[in-house]
Formats: C-alpha cells, sequence, structure tokens
C-alpha cells in the first residue's frame, strides 16, 4: 500500500511550485487549514520534513522536499497514461457526496435531476442528511463532501465555494401588515419547541420583534407561505422561499434582516469533466428558477 494519497500528491505538488499554503488554497479551492493537513500528514507517513517553516516567511522545500518532488512527476505521469485505460462507458466513479438544503433540493435540484440523470449516467449522487449542513465547513476541510449546495449565513463560509446570489431575509406578509409590524401583529412560526422555532425566534429578537400573538405554527415553510398568502399572519422567511411558494406574488418583505448567500461548492477533487458538469447542473438549476420571479 502506497504511503501517501493522489490527493496530497497534488497539494504538495502546488506548494512546491507556489511557496504559499494560502495561494495553493485558493487555486485548489479548499481551506488554508486543509491544506495545512495534508501537506503535514503526508511528512508524518513519509517520515520526512518536506518544507523548511519559518515564522512570516514562505515556505521553501528541504532537500527531502526537493528530492521527492523530483520523483513525484514522473510517477504522476505515469498515473495520468493509466487513467485512459478507464475513460470508456464502462469506468465505475465512486457516487458524488453531496449536501444540499432541504428546500434547494425540493424547489430547484430535484425537478431537474431526472434529466441530468439521463444525460449523466456515469454520475451518481450519495445525498448527506441534511443536518450535515451544520457541518459542512469542517466537512469540506476534510475532503468529505464534493458538493455543498446551501443557503448560508450567520457566519457560516463554506471554503472554495462560489456565491450564486445575495438573498433576502426578512417578515413576509400583506402589505396592510407594513404600518403596524409589532410584537402584537399576528405570527406564523414553526412548531412549538423545536430548533427551527428557536432560531426563528432568535432572529426576530434581534431586530426588536417578539411575538405575542401566534395565529398558526407550521414546520413545513411551504404550508407557513400559503397561510401567509391568505393574510392568516406574518412569516419569517428567506427569499427563495417566497419566491417558489407564493404563486400570486401578493407577499412583500415588510422588515428586511441581514441577506444570506446562496453558494455552491464543488471539490477540486472531483474529475475536470465533472466539475465542469456538476457546476453548470447547479447553476442552472438555480438560475432558472430564482431569476424566473
Amino acid at each position: 500500500m502506497l504511503p501517501f494519497t493522489i490527493r496530497q500528491l497534488e497539494i504538495f505538488r502546488e506548494a512546491a511550485r507556489r511557496n504559499s499554503l494560502r495561494e495553493v488554497a485558493e487555486a485548489m479551492r479548499i481551506s488554508q487549514p486543509a491544506v495545512s493537513s495534508h501537506i503535514k500528514a503526508l511528512e508524518n507517513q513519509l517520515g520526512r520534513r518536506l518544507f523548511e517553516r519559518q515564522s512570516g516567511r514562505p515556505i521553501k522545500l528541504s532537500p527531502d522536499g526537493e528530492s521527492f518532488l523530483a520523483e513525484l512527476e514522473p510517477f504522476l505521469e505515469i498515473g495520468r497514461r493509466m487513467s485512459a485505460y478507464y475513460d470508456g462507458p464502462a469506468k465505475h466513479r465512486r457516487p458524488v457526496n453531496a449536501v444540499i438544503g432541504t428546500h434547494l433540493f425540493e424547489d430547484f435540484v430535484r425537478p431537474k435531476l431526472a434529466e441530468f440523470t439521463l444525460e449523466n449516467p456515469d454520475i451518481t449522487f450519495n445525498f448527506r442528511p441534511s443536518a450535515d449542513r451544520k457541518q459542512a465547513d469542517s466537512l469540506i476541510d476534510r475532503d468529505e463532501i464534493d458538493v455543498a449546495f446551501l443557503t448560508v449565513g450567520d457566519g457560516q463560509k463554506l471554503p472554495g465555494a462560489k456565491v450564486l446570489a445575495l438573498v433576502e431575509t426578512g417578515v413576509y406578509g400583506l402589505p396592510e401588515f407594513r404600518e403596524k409590524l409589532n410584537d402584537e401583529t399576528p405570527f406564523i412560526l414553526p412548531q412549538q419547541h423545536s430548533s427551527f422555532e428557536k432560531h426563528t425566534l432568535q432572529q426576530l429578537a434581534r431586530h426588536g420583534l417578539r411575538p405575542k400573538n401566534i395565529t398558526a405554527r407550521n414546520e413545513h415553510v411551504d404550508v407557513a407561505i400559503r397561510l401567509a398568502c391568505r393574510g392568516i399572519g406574518v412569516y419569517h422567511a428567506i427569499e427563495t422561499f417566497v419566491t417558489c411558494h407564493d404563486k400570486e406574488g401578493v407577499l412583500v418583505n415588510l422588515r428586511k434582516f441581514d441577506p444570506f448567500e446562496v453558494k455552491l461548492f464543488v471539490s477540486s477533487a472531483l474529475p475536470e469533466d465533472w466539475r465542469t458538469k456538476l457546476q453548470d447542473f447547479f447553476v442552472d438549476c438555480f438560475q432558472e428558477r430564482y431569476f424566473r420571479k
């Protein structure tokens, strides 16, 4: 068994070329801690120090690092030639590990997934539990997921991800509630004592709202939005939810909160053709519906 992974070799080669962990992270679209972790793991597995490090100075190859780099290029070239044997339609590749927000999956991805599968039968997905979205940053750092497609706020970064859009958040309701939005306004909330309710109440409290008049509760956002459309109350939501489920366009953002970001991460460790297809697919899924509003 080889005492290293191909991923470690790729990162080592980039670090040797650039002499900067930050530049390697930017080029490979992973976090700088992930770059450091891969290099340290490679050094530990080889039992050799590959870089000389001095605080405040660029990293540079050690004598062992210079020797290892000289042997590396022929090794990778052999690997590239051998990979040609597996480029046919029978090539087996592992499923793409993906973390996708429930709303983005149901309203944006699922409607186009069958078409993508028919056009790309070699690409299959392993959709991770939606709970993994909270650990997406660390999963990316550990190279445990290939795709993350999420609406993020509250400090979540998704290292290496592309921002597809800034989307509004706030309290949505019929226009007649605009002048009387306060604690006594009829509110629609998630189920009592749920984590969803806790998060909603925290967001409202940050903006000076502490609902006292709860007219309905529902854990399903699409149902809550339809109730808001009928004037049952106002509802804290993200713009993309409203865009998808307010069919008549009757709701307005009565009080705007800080915007969230819709972000897409596609791992640079995937084959280049897969990366292109996946990026195009998820961007098309989002833009086709969001910008149609």
